[in-house]
């Protein structure tokens, strides 16, 4: 009997174990999207900076709760991806993502970044 809580409680162990590595893993894979993406657009690649974003953006539009375990990590992607139309020219997409964002991840009105790009986008409405 006790030979089988043992083996029950390895089991577990060793599945808990496996379950964080994967955690671990997918979200190490995620950050280096983000800085692949980070390093396309400082190199003038816009298009395959878009694309990277969008794949590293995937996850939480399909479990946005994510967004907010990760809120450091995603703000970064969200802003990057603000960035990106801001040098396109792309006002309105800008907008609409500057608006969708604050209200669906809170966390981002309370930074300044928000704030920022919402003064450039509405200069370059007004332009």
């Amino acid at each position: 009997m006790a030979g089988s809580v043992k083996k029950i409680i390895w089991l577990t162990f060793l599945a808990l174990v496996f379950v964080l590595s994967t955690a671990l893993l997918s979200y190490a894979w995620w950050v280096f999207q983000i800085e692949k993406g980070t390093r396309a657009l400082l190199s003038g690649d816009g298009q395959k900076a878009a694309e990277l974003y969008r794949e590293a953006e995937a996850p939480f539009v399909r479990f946005p709760w994510l967004a907010y375990a990760v809120q450091d990590d995603y703000a970064k992607l969200f802003f990057n991806q603000i960035k990106l139309l801001y040098t396109g020219g792309e006002n309105h997409p800008l907008l609409e993502k500057l608006e969708n964002g604050g209200k669906r991840f809170p966390f981002l009105l309370q930074r300044g970044e928000y704030f920022f790009w919402v003064g450039n986008a509405r200069q370059l409405l007004e332009r």
